[in-house]
């Protein structure tokens, strides 16, 4: 099965879908340091590194193989680092 992760981050969903024997040949994530810390963990992945809406079209490996498409939330709201000094002037 292939797999095409977006939103990906640093590659923790594909991560899991590679333990689930899904081989993911494209991810999309706009943020550059995200994208390059993707590109570190997943090296045999192609990473489209910009903006969701400048992605005209996906071609993934010709052929029968299934597909799947699978995308993660941002987790800055869920994530327990930077509880110091998060605020409203700074979400992050």
């Amino acid at each position: 099965m292939i797999g095409i992760d977006l939103f990906s981050g640093a590659g923790g969903m594909s991560l899991g879908a590679a333990w689930a024997g899904i081989r993911v040949l494209l991810a999309v994530e706009n943020d550059p340091y995200t994208a390059a810390t993707y590109k570190h963990n997943h090296s045999g992945t192609t990473v489209f590194n910009s903006d969701i809406a400048k992605l005209d079209r996906i071609e993934v490996h010709k052929g029968k193989e299934p597909r799947v498409l699978f995308g993660g939330p941002p987790c800055q709201g869920f994530s327990t680092s930077n509880q110091r000094t998060r605020n409203s002037e700074n979400p992050l």
